[in-house]
């Protein structure tokens, strides 16, 4: 018993090293994999010396590499790479890192840095990378640097490289985009003009005309604009060599802009304007505006006609608001014995229906109804006669996954063309045999006339159609002509880019000013640009006298850190900085004005009124009394200097070169408080 007991111990000795020894040695493989990875990496990209702690994680072929300090107090260094060494992206997140707004290092020092770093991590694909024109520049504190990979010449679609360079210290922030994929380009010359591409494109994609809406919320009112509409999420383009329609193999999953439809909905609750007994005059209109509203029973036997649910349901819920000047009342009704509920919108005054919806807890679990084309139209022509003459059935009927539901939905026609986003939708269910939603989405408003209107043709030449090597399969590239942008609007009679208001769109790209060479601030005003701060233009004509509205607008960007036109609340603060309600754009500064104004700007601004506390600082003979104060609080500040006779020269105008030297040392002592 004893031997056996050692056979049997002995044998399971041998079973347990027999199990480990691959294990252990498949873990030494990994472990020198990784090893030689991490050396791969390292031999690319600096880690800094603080960052002793190392993690990592691994998915499929795809590693990523977290450093980080030992205390988690400096920050983290995160790399993405493949298994062979290629990094896929990088980024180093560093805290208590300096928030100044001016930049210590200009535009092309960060390039300089950049393009260093792309040919340490892709050298092979540096010298194919193509930097992107200059956007306007920001406030932020990084610079972003966009390169587009090229081949023989001609871009690569879609495959864009971002580097981030921190403007204080010239370190790297960020790296991704690119994509170590084998490509196999197809070497066809392009057959196809960009002329016969634009012509392909109408024919093909498409580029409707239409009207688009735009509800001002501050005053409340709903306005129209005509656009020919670029909407090319799929990334469809014209084949270069034969003018047939291509599809970029992976599609993007962009988020494109979605517009609000919804209103704002006014308090049926009218201001009492009069402290006096009895109805105030507010009140009296109400009262008349709702004499001749329908009670909620006259309404649901109106609806019912068309929506004969609503007879065995019982009211739940019942509001009246007023939207603009049309009162509106919603219905939910409940339908306790068969579970069901109905939520209803209508005209107050009509029982015109505007929202329906019916939805139930049970339902067969198939389809036994169908509904046509027709039928849909015959329903539509009874519910909503008048609008329904004025909309087309836009081809894109739906019908879900277990074939339950059949969706129309009808266009708002205006002058024959569409209403972006207005009209009739419906839906009905093939189990129930009914309509189980409807929807008028139809605004009162004003609509152009489209006489004048730019033709497609024309029109297409503005969507920046170009050509590219389009992945048309995996991994291959083909000649295409196709669209950087995925969505755009166009105005219809001259063709520039609107926004979603209708604004015409500034361009991006804002270059140095041409007219600085030489000028005795040129590298001040330059360190202002590369920080985001300046006025837009190709010349600043530095020696000219500044506008007020010019002046505010830099000091705007320098005290409340955007422009004026991005914010639609600016001018109270306009009005808080000069004390005057309404601005002459066209009016120019005096340099004590201009003091004036940037001091109110500052938490000095009531301090620097008290003037009897102040001597003033200049050998000036004449100056305005009531700016002494701000006068001597700038130049204590050090925002203003002394000429080289001691003069301020208050009286004289502000040249815009000045401004900006203003703004710098204003930007500055904020730094430095």
């Amino acid at each position: 018993m004893k031997g056996g007991y050692k056979m049997r111990k002995k044998f399971l000795l041998l079973t347990v090293i027999a199990m480990l020894v691959p294990q252990v040695s498949f873990a030494n493989e990994k472990t020198q994999g990784l090893e030689g990875l991490l050396g791969k990496v390292k031999a690319k990209i600096e880690v800094p010396k603080a960052f002793t702690e190392f993690n990592y994680n691994q998915s499929g072929e795809d590693y990523r590499f977290i450093w980080q300090d030992q205390e988690g107090k400096q920050g983290s260094l995160y790399v993405e790479c493949e298994s062979d060494g290629d990094i896929l992206s990088y980024r180093l997140n560093l805290y208590h890192t300096s928030d100044s707004t001016l930049a210590k290092i200009d535009w092309e020092t960060g390039k300089a840095k950049a393009e260093s770093f792309l040919n340490q991590v892709v050298p092979e694909y540096a010298k194919a990378l193509v930097l992107r024109e200059r956007t306007a520049p920001s406030s932020d504190y990084d610079y972003t640097y966009v390169y587009d990979l090229y081949h023989e010449g001609v871009k690569v679609f879609n495959q864009v490289i971002y580097v981030n360079v921190n403007k204080q210290t010239g370190e790297i922030k960020s790296f991704s985009g690119i994509d170590f994929s084998e490509r196999t380009y197809n070497a066809n010359q392009p057959k196809i003009t960009l002329e016969q591409a634009e012509v392909g494109y109408l024919k093909q994609v498409g580029l409707p005309a239409l009207y688009k809406t735009y509800y001002d919320w501050k005053t409340e009112e709903k306005s129209s604009f005509l656009v020919y509409k670029l909407q090319n999420g799929e990334r469809k383009g014209i084949d270069a060599a034969t003018g047939a329609l291509v599809v970029h193999y992976k599609n993007e999953d962009n988020e494109l802009y979605k517009e609000a439809t919804t209103e704002e909905s006014q308090s049926v609750t009218a201001k009492n304007d009069s402290g006096a007994s009895g109805l105030t005059p507010s009140e009296r209109k109400a009262v008349e505006e709702t004499k001749g509203l329908l009670s909620v029973e006259v309404i649901l036997d109106k609806v019912a006609k068309h929506f004969p649910r609503v007879k065995s349901a019982t009211v739940s819920r019942n509001n009246l608001y007023k939207q603009k000047e049309i009162y509106i009342r919603q219905i939910v009704l409940k339908d306790e014995v068969n579970k069901t509920n109905v939520s209803l919108t209508v005209d107050a005054k009509t029982a015109e229906i505007e929202n329906y919806y019916f939805w139930s807890s049970t339902s067969p679990e198939t389809a036994e109804y169908h509904w046509s084309e027709k039928e849909a139209a015959s329903f539509l022509s009874q519910v909503a006669p008048q609008q329904f003459k004025e909309t087309k059935l836009i081809e894109d009927e739906y019908t879900n996954e277990d074939m339950t539901t059949t969706n129309y939905y009808y266009g708002r026609l205006v002058n024959h063309l569409l209403v972006d986003g207005e009209g009739l939708s419906i839906t009905y269910d093939q189990r129930l045999g009914e309509v189980t939603s409807y929807s008028k989405n139809w605004s009162q408003m004003s609509f152009k006339s489209p006489e004048g209107m730019m033709s497609k043709e024309n029109a297409v030449k503005n969507i920046g159609l170009e050509l590219v090597y389009m992945e048309t399969s995996e991994d291959v590239y083909r000649l295409a002509y196709t669209t950087r942008e995925t969505y755009m609007l166009l105005d219809a009679f001259n063709g520039k880019e609107v926004d979603y208001s209708g604004k015409v769109m500034e361009e991006e790209a804002q270059k140095f000013y041409t007219d600085l060479k030489g000028h005795p601030k040129e590298a001040l005003i330059k360190k202002l640009f590369d920080s985001g701060i300046y006025l837009k233009g190709e010349k600043l004509k530095p020696d000219l006298p500044i506008s007020e509205e010019d002046f505010l607008n830099l000091l705007c960007q320098v005290t409340q850190g955007y422009k004026p036109d991005e914010n639609e609340n600016v001018s109270g603060w306009y009005k808080e900085v000069t004390g005057k309600a309404t601005l002459d754009k066209q009016q120019t500064l005096t340099r004590e004005k201009s003091v004036y104004d940037m001091i109110s700007a500052t938490p000095y601004k009531k301090i620097a009124s008290i003037s009897e506390l102040y001597v003033y600082p200049f050998e000036d003979k004449q100056y305005d009394e009531a700016l002494k104060g701000h006068i001597s609080v700038a130049y204590g500040l050090k925002l203003i200097q002394k000429d080289k006779t001691g003069l301020f020269r208050p009286k004289d105008k502000l040249t815009r070169a000045e401004a900006l030297e203003m703004m710098y040392y204003l930007l500055l002592s904020t730094e430095t408080e």
